[in-house]
């Protein structure tokens, strides 16, 4: 990674944000949800920085 970080670091940096700015903007886990299509237990991985978060239409290498 070009910052130096390793990718485990900045997943968990991704995730912190992500539920700092859900808390934020004052919604809650089920409202942002819905918004976005995806489920709770999906979410929470991505808050606790155990989940990858991958642009839409993006290719990757195998």
């Amino acid at each position: 990674m070009p910052d130096g970080s390793t990718p485990d670091e900045t997943t968990r940096r991704i995730g912190q944000n992500v539920r700092m700015f859900r808390r934020y903007r004052g919604l809650p886990i089920g409202t942002l949800v819905d918004l976005i299509g995806r489920s709770k237990g999906w979410l929470s991985q991505v808050e606790n920085g155990k989940t990858r978060l991958r642009p839409v239409g993006c290719i990757t290498r195998r």
